[in-house]
């Protein structure tokens, strides 16, 4: 028993600086994501996308115990002066010392149990088991749902989606099937498929339909649902991090914003029309529905404010506007993802020999210039 206790208390001691680690890098980024976002209203939002994913991917990143770079900008520590070249500390440890520190403790002196670090790892378990379940009964209900719908009978949105997917760039139009729900959904990562739900079909008039579809085509076009795992598998894993959850509604808004601007321009709608769009459905279809493993158009009515405000700060990015923005990205995800670790630069150390040698050699210097 006490040995299992002993192995428990190493793993748990090396959970737990592997996600002490993780969390406070994350919790930098995710500062970092934040301020940048409010700061910068006009900011584009697809490097509002990018931001939020790197601070997700750092998070990630944080948990793998890679060995950090080290950048020599910190001030050198001061020149040391010794009479005799340095040697190995344990040249100099005594062998009663060494000895002593060697010998095990005897068996059955004193009751091991468990470390903090242990019982902590315990606890963090049952969350990411609980977080588990969570997204297996999100499994479970797209499936009821998925089996509870029937193909679209009208040709008009058929031909409309067909249509969306050629000028967004999508060569496998996803399925699109009638259901109940509180908006359309898309899902399915293999094979896409845009739900929407029979009392919006009966509300909504063919443009408003238009820029619904193209909203849910813009998704799939970014390919959100893939790259909502991110986010997913930080939540689980760190879901006693506050920030990790306010990141992970950050994260929807910005990726609701970037399709958006991408709905309006394969769409060429004006801004207005489609904002008046959201603000209809937030008002006749909005509320709370699952968001685990599906995207949609509108999550929640506080962030409707913010997509329309964003959306009027949208400009169209040019080559050189996305070139410069590419660069950039590139250079914040290597600075986000590689581990950098600030040092000092290394002191030179001059020992009393290699001074009179030195010293030595400039009196025969002076003597011969003398000559």
């Amino acid at each position: 028993m006490s040995d299992l206790i002993i192995a428990l208390n190493g793993l748990g001691e090396a959970w737990g600086s592997a996600i002490w680690r993780a969390s406070w890098h994350g919790a930098i980024a995710v500062v970092v994501a934040w301020t940048a976002c409010r700061l910068l209203p006009r900011l584009s939002p697809q490097v509002r996308v990018w931001l939020w994913r790197l601070a997700f991917l750092k998070l990630l990143v944080g948990l793998i115990p890679l060995r950090p770079i080290h950048l020599p900008v910190l001030p050198a520590s001061a020149v040391g002066m010794s009479v005799f070249p340095q040697a190995p500390v344990t040249e100099f440890v005594p062998a009663r010392i060494s000895a002593v520190a060697s010998t095990p403790p005897a068996v059955g002196a004193e009751v091991i149990l468990p470390a903090l670090a242990t019982v902590l790892l315990g606890i963090w378990l049952v969350g990411v088991l609980w977080y588990g379940v969570r997204m297996a009964q999100s499994r479970r209900m797209v499936q009821r749902l998925l089996m509870d719908c029937e193909p679209l009978r009208d040709q008009d949105l058929s031909d409309a989606i067909q249509e969306l997917c050629q000028r967004s760039g999508v060569r496998r139009p996803p399925t699109v099937l009638v259901g109940e729900g509180a908006g359309p959904l898309l899902l399915g990562i293999r094979r896409p498929v845009v739900v929407l739900p029979r009392a919006l079909l009966a509300s909504c008039d063919r443009g408003e339909m238009w820029l619904m579809l193209a909203h849910e085509v813009a998704h799939l076009r970014r390919r959100d649902l893939v790259w909502n795992w991110i986010p997913l598998f930080a939540q689980m894993l760190f879901f006693f991090h506050p920030l990790v959850w306010l990141g992970r509604r950050e994260w929807v808004v910005s990726q609701e914003m970037a399709c958006d601007a991408l709905a309006l321009e394969i769409t060429s709608t004006d801004d207005a029309e489609y904002g008046r769009m959201l603000v209809k459905f937030a008002a006749e279809h909005g509320g709370h529905r699952e968001q685990l493993i599906t995207v949609g158009i509108a999550e929640s009515a506080k962030s409707l404010r913010r997509r329309l405000v964003a959306m009027a700060h949208l400009t169209r990015l040019t080559r050189r506007r996305l070139v410069l923005v590419g660069l950039s990205v590139g250079v914040l995800a290597v600075a986000a993802l590689v581990p950098w670790r600030p040092s000092a630069r290394p002191a030179v150390t001059v020992t009393a020999g290699t001074a009179w040698s030195h010293g030595r050699w400039h009196a025969w210097a002076g003597r011969g210039d003398a000559g």
